[in-house]
């Protein structure tokens, strides 16, 4: 069996459960089961589905110059 995208110990959470919809201001989520959850909130019927996960901004690179690659 291969391994998972986000590693096996996922902390339940509607941001990114198969039965919840982000709301358009992306503040809630719109849950099947339970209605209006805020984006932490978890309950016992959480599926996680890998696609939901927004991912975390790349750090910004520092610049570098002509004179650090010199020896």
């Amino acid at each position: 069996m291969g391994r998972k995208v986000f590693g096996k110990n996922i902390p339940p959470a509607c941001e990114y459960c198969a039965k919840g919809k982000l709301s358009k201001d992306h503040t809630k989520v719109l849950c099947e089961r339970k209605g209006i959850m805020s984006l932490n909130s978890k309950c016992f019927r959480f599926k996680y589905d890998p696609l939901m996960r927004r991912p975390s901004r790349e750090p910004e690179l520092p610049e570098y110059y002509a004179a650090d690659f010199q020896v």
